[in-house]
Parts: C-alpha cells; structure tokens; sequence
C-alpha cells in the first residue's frame, strides 16, 4: 500500500515556529510559563488557570505521525501531544511518548497555571509528577494492548495525558490497568470499545440483556454499579451477589421460588412472586406496588399501604373493596365516595377527588372545590339549582337549572371531576 506524509498545512506550522524560534506562553494569572520546549517530534505548552487549559506553542515536527493512504482516508501513527501555535495537532513518531507535565504559577495569584506536552524518548524520560501517552491503541502497540495504568501524575494532571495515568504498550494490562481502543477491533472477542475511565475508549465487556447474553451457567445481574471502565450496570456472573438482582425473560429462569416480575425502569428481573388477597401471613396485608411495581406484604396498618383486596372484608373500617382505574388493575381498598347526609357536622359531600365524591369541611354550605352531592333538589345550597347526574355520571350534583327549551348550560369553571363533566 502506497502512503503519502501528510504535509499539507502542518507544513505551514513548522514554517512560522521554525521563524519564530519558538515560543513562551503566558497564564491567564499572569504567571511566566516560560518558552516551549520540544524534544524528537515536537512540543508545546498549554496554558490553563484553575484547572482549564489553551494551546500554544511550537513544534519543530508536527507533521510526523500522519499517513495518508491511497484511498485518501487519514491514519494517526503516533500519539497526539499539544497543538502548535497555529492550533495544529502535532503528533509523536516512532518510540517516542508524549509526556505532560503540570507547572503551577505563582500559590497568590489564583492556583493556575500550564501543562506542557512534549515528545520523548521513553517513558523514562518522562520527568516524575508527569502522565505518559505512548498508545492511543492497538495500532500504536503491534501485538501488544495499549493500556492505561495509575501513574504519579496526581489530581493536577487529571484530565491530561490519559486521565491522570499514563497509557503504554503492554503484553497485558495489569490488574488495575485499563485496556485502551480506537475500535472494537482492538478488543477480545466479547468485548466492545466504549467510552470509559479519563474520557477514553476503553474495552469493556457489554452490559449484558438477560438469561441469554451470558456464557453457559452464568446469569445475569443488575444493580452492580457502573462497573470498571464504565461498561455498564448489568454483569454476568455465576450468582448474583447481595445488593443485585437477576435480569430474566420468564418465571422459568428465576430460582425456585421466585418469580419474573416487571421491576424499575421496565427491565424484568426476578423477585418473591406478587401477593394476593388473603395469602400473606397473619398480621400482613398485601399491598399494591407503585407505578405498577410488584404487590408485596407489609404489616397491617403499613403506611403508604394501599391493600389488595377481595371482598370488603379485607378491608379496614369504614373502607370497601373497589376496582382500579387502570385496565387489569387489581381490586383495592378504598374509602367509598362520600352521599348527601353522610358526611359528619360541618363538612359537605363534594363531588371530586379520587373517590368520586369526597367531604369537605364548610361554613357557608357550599363546596370549595367540585359540586355539592345531592339526593333531591332541596339538598342544593343554591335556591333554583337542580339536582342532577350531567355527562353521564353516575354521582347526583347540583347544577344551575337549564333555560327553558335548551339544554342545560354549565359554567367552564364548575366541572364536576366525578360526574363527566
């Protein structure tokens, strides 16, 4: 395959830092950062204050590292260390590394300060307090990993230079190291290059779907935490440990036991089968789930608890056994929507409220919300209102009377939430 250097406006860099013999940059604080150095391929400081960072400075080679090849698609040979003064990558080639290093400016003038970039010959030259980038991936370390490894560059350095840590050619990636990629290619089998520790890619093994996605008696596990290198909630493994719980499809991948229950999110993991009315134990009672979760046992009198129920028997005084709203929502204890007359003194039966009809406290009569419930017309507060069921309710309320040969006329505020209109 044919490759060509790539010259073509990096030359232009060299050019103008080749005339101006280099360059100094200074911290936004003020603080000197000194002229910028470079060593093989080329080097550059980046100047920051507080933590932030800007590029300038100079290369003596900043084309180097770039092939172009027939097709005219553009390949990166070595690893990227600094921009030029014209904000042109420049690139290490061969063995070298780039090294960063963090200089603080002056500890009265806010904590800024400058991270200089240069090429090295090797890690060991790499000055002590400085991260190192020998690898962005496999292709800087021909049958080798590219890994990224603590290093000493400590929290200065974070975010510079692989995260704090310094990326090299290994054999394998230490215990604590951390495979670095550009594509999935790079990566064992099984595993998928994604965005992971110090904003690089890094391969991971995919979070996994449930049952099916895992190797043969391993299961799969959610609530594990992010995982290393960022790969995920969800690992497989021999047994979930305490703190997770197993992603499944059907009841028939749970333990015994145990069954597959729709849980947060919408991912079915498995779990105690749901409760019934009636089959939780003495001194229990089932309690409906939030937001369509599982229906569990509590203790009787649990708060929060609405109760599964059967028969208004299940239910505590002064409560019945009602349907649910939604389509297959089980039978629940409520307290039933309140009739004219029922209510105790002071209060007055309103239409409104997740009963139907619920009493509200009052001096005047009249409801605060809603539509007063009556049984006749002489129940109405207001003199002319006629008692009625509107819009196809089946709650009685009172209502102004309708013009004389028209329909009845309702105004826009006064809607009546439990009797349709």
């Amino acid at each position: 395959m044919k490759v060509a250097r790539l010259f073509f406006a990096v030359s232009v860099g060299v050019a103008l830092a080749a005339a101006c013999g280099g360059s100094s940059t200074t911290s936004p604080n003020g603080a000197d950062a000194g002229g910028s150095s470079s060593s093989g391929a080329g080097g550059n400081t980046s100047s920051g204050g507080g933590g932030g960072s800007g590029s300038s400075g100079s290369a003596t080679n900043p084309g180097s590292g770039i092939i172009v090849t027939d097709s005219g698609g553009i390949a990166v040979t070595g690893v990227p260390c600094g921009n030029t003064a014209n904000n042109l990558p420049v690139f290490c080639t061969g063995s070298e590394v780039c090294c960063a290093t963090f200089m603080a400016s002056d500890a009265g003038r806010g904590g800024g300060g400058v991270v200089a970039e240069n090429c090295v010959s090797d890690q060991s030259a790499c000055p002590a307090g400085g991260t190192v980038t020998a690898c962005m991936g496999s292709l800087n370390c021909p049958g080798q990993m590219c890994c990224l490894e603590p290093g000493d560059g400590g929290g200065m350095m974070a975010g510079f230079g692989g995260g704090g840590g310094n990326t090299i050619c290994e054999r394998a990636c230490s215990a604590n190291g951390i495979q670095i990629c550009l594509a999935n290619t790079d990566c064992a089998t099984g595993q998928t290059c994604m965005m992971g520790r110090g904003g690089n890619m890094t391969c991971v093994t995919p979070p996994c779907t449930g049952p099916t996605s895992c190797a043969a008696g391993q299961v799969c596990c959610t609530g594990m935490g992010m995982g290393r290198g960022g790969g995920g909630g969800n690992v497989c493994a021999a047994t979930c440990p305490m703190g997770s719980v197993e992603v499944c499809a059907a009841t028939a991948d749970c333990p015994s036991g145990q069954a597959c229950n729709m849980g947060p999110g919408g991912m079915m993991t498995c779990g105690a089968p749901p409760c019934t009315a009636g089959s939780c134990g003495a001194g229990m009672v089932c309690c409906a789930g939030r937001g369509g979760g599982v229906a569990t046992c509590a203790a009787t009198g649990a708060m929060a608890c609405t109760v599964i129920c059967a028969t208004a028997a299940d239910c505590a005084t002064g409560q019945t056994c009602m349907a649910g709203a939604g389509a297959g929502a089980p039978m629940t204890c409520v307290t039933p929507p309140c009739t004219h007359g029922s209510c105790a003194a002071g209060e007055i039966c309103c239409t409104g409220g997740a009963a139907g009809a619920t009493c509200q406290a009052t001096d005047a009569g009249a409801c605060a919300t809603g539509r007063a419930v009556c049984a006749t017309a002489a129940d109405c507060p207001t003199a002319g209102d006629v008692c009625t069921a509107a819009g196809g309710g089946m709650i009685l309320s009172c209502r102004p009377a309708p013009p004389e040969g028209g329909a009845m006329m309702m105004p826009m505020p006064k809607m009546d939430s439990g009797g349709g209109g």
